[in-house]
């Protein structure tokens, strides 16, 4: 599933997760290529695609439920969350007991098309009181209850699938700093590059439109972790980028 590069790169990967300020990593082919492909044409398929426009958010497109998924999709998303890759990213990372998301809330599979952005926003972080129905995603997605404690959100990875895709059409996912006053990263969109980081303090977005013509979007893939260490923010929703503040 994953390419052998990134299994050579694990103590690599630890070493710049835990040294970055924000904490977070770039890895490049983190899948075999075979795979990214069969991604790629899977998404081009007429999929089950919802959609959550508003503001902040235009012509971005989701499949969260993983049976609406076609066959590789699902189970790369499986894979990202099993056990086997959990323990990997607790390795690079140095959380314990990172439980994914099964729910896939705000993850999965993601496409935004011609003239779409996601301004610069901060991920929610209390698992609870933004699910708001902490029994049923127990009972239906499979996401371990641990007695009388809490899920804080702590970790996004995000996989880029276009196999075409010009520097032009912009598209770069944007990490500002926790001040809202500076970009201080930039990640380049292009197939197979991916990105691990800390969600606490860090805003992210794509804010500017994408310019690609009108038969292609910009596809991803995006996966959350929890643990039950509390984080500094405690954040029960999305808070939107306005000016220097978050709203």
């Amino acid at each position: 599933m994953i390419s052998r590069w990134t299994d050579l790169n694990l103590d690599k990967y630890k070493r710049d997760f835990q040294s970055n300020s924000p904490k977070h990593i770039i890895m490049d082919n983190l899948l075999n290529k075979n795979v990214i492909r069969k991604i790629e044409d899977e998404m081009d398929q007429n999929l089950n695609w919802g959609s959550d426009e508003h503001n902040n958010s235009k012509y971005k497109q989701f499949v969260q439920n993983i049976n609406d998924m076609p066959l590789w999709i699902k189970n790369v998303c499986k894979y990202f969350n099993s056990k086997e890759f959990t323990d990997k990213l607790s390795y690079i990372t140095g959380y314990k007991n990172i439980i994914a998301d099964n729910s896939f809330s705000g993850g999965g599979c993601h496409r935004t098309l011609s003239g779409g952005f996601l301004n610069v926003h901060h991920d929610y972080t209390n698992f609870d009181s933004f699910m708001g129905k902490w029994d049923d995603i127990v009972a239906e997605e499979g996401i371990p209850k641990i007695a009388g404690q809490k899920l804080y959100r702590h970790l996004n990875l995000l996989i880029y699938i276009n196999e075409e895709w010009l520097p032009e059409w912009g598209g770069n996912l944007e990490i500002w700093s926790n001040d809202l006053k500076e970009i201080i990263k930039e990640v380049e969109f292009k197939q197979n590059n991916s990105i691990l980081f800390a969600i606490d303090g860090v805003p992210h977005g794509y804010p500017t439109p994408i310019k690609c013509p009108k038969d292609v979007a910009r596809k991803s893939l995006a996966f959350y972790y929890f643990t039950t260490e509390p984080t500094l923010n405690n954040y029960e929703r999305a808070f939107w980028k306005n000016g220097e503040e978050l709203r």
